[in-house]
């Protein structure tokens, strides 16, 4: 048997939302999921559109996480209905955010914040990981297991100082602020290459590269802090406004990244990511 046609009839009558897909081949195993948090995360990715087809023995989990949820900034966490979607790309979630909160550095909160800070800032995107280019071969041949296509995202500088005769006006190349931005950043000029075997479209590879850019590119910084018993209903990968005048930071959007009970408190882990196109970083 040989496949002549890829992946394009693939759990439906087409290509399909790899989220979507992905809660479909979950709700196939003997795992209890949060189907209705799947399809709501799902409404985020309308534009991608991906298919494939599977010829070994992996499970449905291998190939939803390895095959599908890799495309999109997703992972997942266990609730009482089972596992459920977490969206880690912080553009997505600015209109849906959950809570604002007020940092304080002392434990009586005179200075009016109820979240407790317990350390300093740690940055979670070394320099040395920041990519200066990104690119991304689609459309791979079944039979050859050849790529044919490719899109490439780098900055505008680093376009500038291409050798004479690097094709950037080709198709398949585009600009990227978030590129730009790295290269004040890369210490050297980091190049990432991703192999997109269940993309077909220009359009779908594209956006995998922007999410990519986009979260790769920018400072990411965490932090602890010890809230009230009374934010107990904030989950892991929930959204909030968070001022710290400590940090410096002003109604800054971060990401609920842990959260766990030491008996008298929540310890929450968050994550702040930079977006200067979208972020105002006025400090507090």
């Amino acid at each position: 048997v040989s496949w002549t046609t890829p992946a394009s009839n693939g759990f439906g009558s087409g290509l399909t939302n790899p989220v979507r897909a992905a809660a479909h081949l979950l709700a196939l195993t003997d795992s209890p999921i949060d189907l209705a948090a799947w399809q709501a995360a799902a409404l985020y990715f309308e534009g991608y559109r991906v298919g494939g087809y599977v010829n070994n023995e992996a499970t449905a989990w291998d190939v939803a996480f390895e095959n599908l949820l890799s495309l999109v900034p997703v992972g997942y966490r266990y609730t009482r209905k089972g596992s459920s979607p977490v969206v880690y790309d912080p553009r997505l979630l600015r209109d849906t955010i959950r809570a604002t909160v007020q940092a304080t550095s002392r434990p009586g909160f005179e200075d009016g914040g109820d979240w407790l800070a317990v350390s300093g800032v740690e940055l979670e995107t070394e320099p040395e990981d920041v990519p200066r280019q990104i690119t991304a071969s689609y459309a791979k041949d079944c039979q050859t297991g050849e790529y044919s296509d490719t899109v490439t995202w780098l900055g505008e500088r680093q376009r500038n100082n291409q050798p004479i005769g690097f094709a950037i006006a080709s198709a398949g190349r585009s600009l990227s602020i978030y590129t730009e931005q790295a290269i004040t950043r890369a210490p050297r000029p980091n190049t990432l290459s991703l192999e997109l075997e269940w993309v077909h479209d220009e359009g779908t590879a594209n956006q995998v590269v922007a999410w990519r850019s986009r979260l790769l590119s920018m400072p990411q910084e965490r932090a602890s802090y010890r809230a009230p018993w009374l934010y107990g209903w904030l989950q892991i990968g929930d959204p909030i406004r968070l001022t710290d005048s400590t940090k410096r930071w002003s109604s800054r959007l971060a990401l609920v990244n842990g959260k766990e009970w030491d008996g008298d408190a929540w310890l929450f882990d968050v994550l702040v990511t930079e977006d200067p196109p979208f972020e105002d970083r006025k400090p507090a």
